[in-house]
């Protein structure tokens, strides 16, 4: 994801920046998706995603 803003940041024209700021919010969706599945089905527990994400 950081790599797909990073891109839309420089990206060369508008119409660049938007369509790669789109994928990046898409694969943010998709990763709460995610997350959140794990926390449903009690895969992860929010405890262990808050120390997770603080080691990134």
């Amino acid at each position: 994801m950081d790599a797909l803003i990073w891109q839309a940041q420089n990206a060369e024209n508008k119409a660049d920046f938007i369509d790669t700021s789109g994928i990046a919010q898409k694969e943010c969706d998709e990763t709460l998706y995610w997350i959140e599945l794990l926390k449903k089905t009690e895969f992860i527990t929010n405890r262990n995603l808050k120390f997770k994400l603080r080691l990134y």
